[in-house]
Formats: C-alpha cells, sequence, structure tokens
C-alpha cells in the first residue's frame, strides 16, 4: 500500500514445484524494499519452477466503456481475474466478502473512477456493483470477455443477481 492507504500491486501466494510437480517448501520476505521468494528445497527433483502472480492495474479503463445507453462493458485485467481465481474459492459463499477483499475495493474504485460510469444515475450504482461483484466470484462469468453492468436490470438482491448468473431478469 502506498501513503493513502491504496494498493498499488498484488501478489499472489507463493508457490514453488520440483521437477515431479511436487510442491516445494516457499515463502517471501521483504528486504530493503525488495519482495524476494525463498525456496527450502533440499532434494533433487531439478529443476524447480515458480512463478509468483503480480497484478498492479486491474481494469482496462481505456476499453470499458457505454456499449448503449444501458450497458457498462467493463473489461477486467488477466492478472486480475487469475489473481481472484487463485485466491479465493469462487461461488456464492465469496460474495458478501469479495467487495470487502483488498482486489475487490481496488477494482470497484477502477471502475467509480471511470468517466463513463460517473455519469450513470447514482439509484442505479448498487444494482450495478452487485451485478460488478457477481461476475467477479462467478466462476462462469470471471472469465467472459467483457463484465457488462446493465444499467435496466431491476435491482434485487447481490444473491439473486448471483442466482440470475448476474442478469437478473427485467
Amino acid at each position: 500500500m502506498n501513503e493513502k492507504g491504496e494498493v498499488e500491486v498484488f501478489i499472489g501466494s507463493p508457490w514453488a514445484k520440483d521437477s515431479n510437480g511436487n510442491e516445494v517448501e516457499t515463502y517471501y520476505e521483504i528486504k530493503d524494499q525488495q519482495l524476494i521468494q525463498h525456496i527450502d528445497y533440499e532434494g533433487t527433483d531439478y529443476p524447480l519452477v515458480a512463478d509468483p502472480l503480480f497484478c498492479s492495474d486491474t481494469i482496462d479503463n481505456t476499453a470499458s466503456k457505454y456499449t448503449d445507453s444501458n450497458t457498462f462493458s467493463v473489461y477486467p485485467r488477466t492478472c486480475a481475474r487469475t489473481y481472484i481465481t487463485a485466491s479465493y474459492t469462487l461461488g456464492g459463499a465469496l460474495l458478501g466478502v469479495f467487495g470487502s477483499t483488498a482486489i475487490g475495493k481496488q477494482m470497484w474504485s477502477e471502475v467509480v473512477a471511470d468517466a463513463s460510469y460517473q455519469a450513470t444515475s447514482t439509484a442505479n450504482r448498487p444494482k450495478l456493483k452487485d451485478q460488478f461483484i457477481c461476475h467477479a466470484v462467478n466462476p462462469t462469468t470471471i472469465w467472459k470477455s467483457s463484465w457488462n453492468l446493465d444499467t435496466n436490470r431491476p435491482d434485487v438482491s447481490l444473491l439473486d443477481t448471483y442466482k440470475a448468473l448476474c442478469n437478473p431478469d427485467y
């Protein structure tokens, strides 16, 4: 986090595997403002593989826009989708939690800062956030090319939005 308390980068959990695909003990350390991954390995099955996931820009705001007068298309970056998928068990249980996670807050703040989003009626914003959270935690929608937030959809609960695969009926 920076001095304003804003998240600047997300780093996935450390992992490492030997040449047979077995997990190897590993951890991160921050030293002299550098992130160092340590791997504790005494075996002989080389090479070892370790590839940390870094994500700093979660939404492609140049691509996110209104596709028509009612649909705001949000384009999450691949690193954000990968981070969410790797860090959480996706599904309905994550619904009430995702909006308060660091990546959930960061992604939504990027959406809210977009000029196109700023043009939406404040009355529509709660249901748009529900649709956004739904796309982020729903394993059937997280990898769609865009997350379409529709202002014309009814304002139902977050759970009902999820049950409708993020598209509650009109």
